[in-house]
């Protein structure tokens, strides 16, 4: 099984970029549109965007956590590595999604974004309820 500290480099090491993305189950929220683009440019670092293929109106902006919380330490599953394709060693990435709607700009750690990186096959996890980490 991926160990967790694999998914503390991302693999954007060329800019800008653009991969896309299945989530076969979809977003919380928004679980009719699978299929996304993640978008890096460096005029946005640290963040990434996260585009809707099926509603162009539909984007996230996404951003590695560890970067801010490099003491977050979400456990993964079984399930959560098979959904997203895992057999054996896989190369993971972990992104949360940012509300930049708010005064305050938050990151959601209690529903990050597992995703294989060469199967380009993602998940949002759901974390038990941690008072860390709440669900924002």
């Amino acid at each position: 099984m991926p160990q967790l500290n694999r998914l503390k480099r991302p693999p954007f090491d060329e800019w800008p970029f653009e991969e896309k993305i299945k989530f076969p189950k979809g977003l919380f929220g928004f679980e009719s549109y699978k299929n996304y683009r993640l978008v890096g440019n460096k005029k946005e670092i640290p963040l990434l965007r996260l585009e809707s293929i099926d509603n162009s109106t539909l984007a996230f902006y996404v951003i590695d956590p560890f970067t801010y919380c490099p003491f977050y330490e979400p456990t993964l599953t079984h399930t959560d590595l098979k959904d997203v394709g895992v057999i054996q060693e896989a190369k993971l990435i972990l992104l949360a999604i940012v509300d930049i709607n708010s005064h305050l700009h938050t990151m959601n750690l209690g529903a990050p974004l597992l995703i294989h990186w060469s199967k380009k096959l993602g998940k949002q996890l759901l974390m038990d309820q941690d008072p860390e980490f709440p669900l924002s």
